[in-house]
């Protein structure tokens, strides 16, 4: 009763949060322009571009762990392409689209005959649960914070993070320090990637080739 109690108590809040997944699905379009066609991100040199901005960030908020800052630059390399923050989809094929869908699709896994294969695709969307609130928290902090959302991100992703560390002890896989490390500094994190928004994706403070993506990221954030 009280996890049903608690995907109740979000689903109040699943047609509010399709806002923040249409801006964030905003910010892979050219501004300004009436195309739905995708804005194609250059790959070459990707990781080294996010590696900097992350590596400075988390050095000036004395964040010293490598291989969280790796982590996050994986994240950022990933969802640079918008298709994949929506990547799961149910049987139907109709895709995922809000935090409160994948948790009730969590729940719904967790209800299943217990294998190694539900267990994994378990853990596969709660990995994907901290890592899409991690993202928008970080990117999209003003525009999450102003519609309300920012608490629910910042305790559900720590959370998940943390199912993830026990799963993959459950399952013999290696990393689970990592997830415990990522669920117990969350919302340091969360901050530090917010700072690095407003520090470095200013359109002032970039000069290179991504400069017209971190200044769409900046006005998109910001709106």
């Amino acid at each position: 009763m009280r996890i049903l109690g608690r995907l109740r108590r979000l689903a109040e809040i699943a047609d509010g949060e399709v806002i923040v997944r249409d801006m964030s699905e905003n910010m892979s379009h050219t501004e300004g322009s009436s195309s739905r066609e995708p804005q194609r991100i250059p790959a070459a040199g990707l990781v080294r571009f996010f590696e900097g901005l992350v590596n400075k960030s988390f050095w000036e908020l004395w964040i010293w762990d490598r291989e969280i800052a790796s982590y996050v630059v994986d994240l950022l390399v990933r969802f640079a392409r918008m298709d994949a923050l929506y990547r799961f989809q149910v049987p139907h094929g109709r895709r995922l689209e809000t935090v409160v869908e994948f948790l009730i699709e969590v729940f719904r896994a967790s209800e299943a005959d217990v294998t190694s294969s539900s267990l994994q695709y378990k853990r596969d969307m709660l990995q994907h649960v901290g890592d899409y609130t991690l993202f928008m928290s970080g990117i999209f902090r003003s525009y999450v914070e102003r519609h309300g959302f920012l608490g629910l991100y910042l305790k559900e992703g720590g959370k998940a993070y943390g199912d993830v560390a026990r799963l993959d002890r459950i399952l013999y896989r290696s990393g689970a320090a990592r997830f415990e490390a990522l669920a117990s500094e969350f919302e340091r994190i969360s901050g530090a990637l917010d700072y690095m928004r407003k520090v470095y994706f200013r359109p002032t403070a970039e000069r290179s080739s991504y400069r017209e993506m971190l200044l769409r990221l900046y006005n998109f954030s910001n709106n």
